[in-house]
């Protein structure tokens, strides 16, 4: 989304001055759209309402009112964390070809293809912390308020590898897209290296399925 009257920073003030004009121009472009856009924004609001409210319940009543149990101990929020976690993965496989082969061509698709990484590990660790049964006592993974317990716990291990493969993804959107709005020409040596390390990563985050 290239901004004509943007100019390329100079300096770090420059930066500060032009990242807030780059943060309100992406708000814009995600909220903006047709009717029929709104229309089925409205209906996955209406579906994001109900699912709070039963998650509502469950936080109230415990985690005995998914019917889960020793034996059927995972439910739709695995599955659909597994699902998400592949999905993520899945555009590595359009990294590939646009960085390892030089497809000068697949390097604009390549955004989507982090972007969709970007929303479906924000989702995968969205159904994780509502799997927690208690969310509230997360802050007990945290050092030094708690205790890591990597690498005994899998799910530090979760928190490490999903965590770490949103930032690399953000890291490289944010600064392509950034690049192109201030309509300067991305320096590779600030996100190639962050490319690569995504397809290494991307590997890592299907161990914790």
């Amino acid at each position: 989304m290239p901004d004509a009257t943007a100019t390329a920073p100079s300096s770090a003030a420059e930066f500060w001055r032009q990242y807030p004009r780059f943060l309100a121009r992406v708000l814009w472009e995600a909220f903006d759209g047709s009717r029929l856009f709104y229309a089925w924004m409205t209906l996955l609001t209406a579906v994001f309402l109900v699912g709070a409210n039963a998650w509502a319940v469950q936080v109230r009543d415990g985690l005995a009112v998914t019917a889960m149990s020793d034996h059927v101990s995972w439910g739709l929020y695995i599955a659909n964390f597994t699902f998400l976690v592949g999905l993520a993965a899945g555009g590595v496989m359009m990294v590939i070809p646009a960085y390892l082969y030089h497809d000068e061509e697949m390097h604009d698709v390549v955004i989507i293809g982090e972007l969709l990484a970007v929303a479906a590990i924000v989702m995968a660790i969205m159904f994780v912390t509502v799997d927690l049964g208690r969310p509230d006592r997360f802050w007990h993974l945290i050092p030094p308020f708690g205790r890591f317990n990597f690498p005994v716990s899998m799910l530090t291990w979760d928190v490490i590898v999903l965590n770490g493969y949103l930032l690399l993804n953000l890291h490289i959107c944010g600064y392509l897209l950034y690049m192109r709005f201030v309509g300067r020409k991305p320096n590779p040596k600030w996100y190639v290296p962050f490319v690569f390390l995504s397809i290494v990563w991307a590997i890592s985050i299907h161990t914790v399925t």
